[in-house]
């Protein structure tokens, strides 16, 4: 493999590009796109504007595969570029808001189910 790049050099081709692991998403071996699918979240919140960008594709497969990858950096699932991402906690809510700069919307989904409110 070395020799082939020297050769490529010497020959003054530049080296064959690598697909980034967004591009590797649309692959049509499972294995490849599950790995790329791992790359993609093991990089954290920071792939998510590329991600929603990629969410306008034509390729569906792609898209299936891209919010799939959303769902599991924002725990949300099945909202398609809404721009809401649900949190786990509050506190990791406000963090989110402070670091972004941008307002939070708290709902208590969960509370005490014996109490009845008029």
């Amino acid at each position: 493999m070395r020799k082939a790049i020297a050769l490529l050099l010497l020959l003054g081709c530049s080296s064959p590009a690598v697909p980034t692991p967004l591009e590797q998403l649309r692959s049509d071996d499972p294995e490849r796109a599950r790995a790329a699918a791992e790359t993609l979240v093991a990089q954290g919140r920071k792939v998510i504007p590329a991600l929603r960008g990629a969410l306008t594709d034509p390729d569906l497969r792609l898209r299936r595969r891209v919010r799939a990858v959303l769902a599991r950096l924002t725990g949300q699932w099945g909202s398609d570029g809404t721009g809401i991402f649900w949190h786990r906690s509050f506190e990791e809510a406000v963090a989110e808001a402070k670091r972004l700069d941008k307002p939070i919307l708290c709902l208590n989904l969960f509370g005490n189910f014996d109490e009845e409110f008029c």
